[in-house]
């Protein structure tokens, strides 16, 4: 009998090579694909990342098996997406491997596997104007990679998948006025919680490093962080990451058919006065 993660990445690697271009770039942290699905003179792109922390694999697996299927059925929404399945590829690979044999056997055991090879934290290693002293960014060639395609290929949207955890419960946080206008309609779409994540858990603090300061807060790039609810280390992965996705569909049905039309009258009545920042 065949081993389904043989199945998963056959079917995954059958489609990468063709209905998309691929690029490959060499980091200390492995091999980081990015990946152009649709039109690449689409004047409307849309960046989506998973796998900054590589204890929160359940973005990499929800982008290769069912967002990439999802998007190719829906002849790509008549957009272009730059995708980069996997930023930390040796650390996640490392977790999902362990999640997957159920050798974790607790939330902190996988703390291990959240930074890369070399101790940075790639969602705190963006140049943000504003810094905390002694801050150090552009330590990982990720970070550059990523900011090189936002800006080469013009996105205006992000999605950036994590997890939160520990804790069962999904959560969109955003950054500028579209991001929260879309956020909050995505929430109310799937039920899920969206938050102005300085204010929600930093108390007004502008994050030093992260995407969102850099993105959504300093450039006004709507960039809208996915957080997926975080089974428990003995539940099944697999079937995890499927009712995760089922849940989070719609709510990027929604997404990818609104954005980024500016006249539509929902997303600019839902839109606040005062730019926000995700994490």
């Amino acid at each position: 009998m065949l081993d389904r993660g043989f199945i998963i990445n056959n079917l995954y690697n059958f489609l990468i090579t063709t209905i998309m271009n691929r690029k490959n770039f060499s980091t200390s942290d492995g091999v980081v694909e990015m990946l152009i699905l649709g039109d690449p003179n689409s004047e409307e792109k849309v960046l989506i990342m998973a796998g900054k922390h590589g204890d929160e694999p359940e973005g990499v697996y929800i982008i290769k098996n069912f967002l990439i299927p999802y998007l190719e059925e829906n002849e790509f929404f008549n957009k272009c997406f730059v995708i980069f399945p996997n930023l930390n590829p040796n650390k996640v690979n490392a977790c999902l491997d362990k999640l997957v044999k159920k050798e974790i056997k607790k939330y902190e055991m996988l703390r291990e596997f959240r930074f890369t090879e070399s101790g940075v934290n790639l969602n705190a290693d963006y140049p943000t104007v504003y810094r905390e002293e002694d801050d150090a960014f552009l330590q990982a060639t990720q970070t550059s990679i990523v900011i090189d395609a936002v800006n080469g290929y013009g996105c205006g949207l992000i999605l950036d998948f994590h997890t939160n955890g520990p804790s069962y419960m999904s959560l969109y946080k955003y950054d500028e006025k579209i991001g929260k206008a879309l956020a909050e309609e995505m929430g109310k779409i799937t039920k899920t919680a969206s938050r102005d994540y300085v204010h929600h858990k930093n108390k007004g603090k502008i994050l030093s490093g992260t995407s969102g300061t850099y993105f959504g807060r300093e450039r006004k790039i709507p960039i809208i962080t996915i957080e997926l609810g975080r089974a428990k280390p003995q539940y099944d992965f697999f079937r995890h990451c499927e009712r995760l996705w089922k849940r989070h569909k719609p709510g990027l049905d929604y997404l990818f058919a609104s954005f980024p039309d500016p006249d539509d009258d929902d997303i600019q009545d839902g839109c606040g006065e005062n730019g926000v920042s995700a994490s």
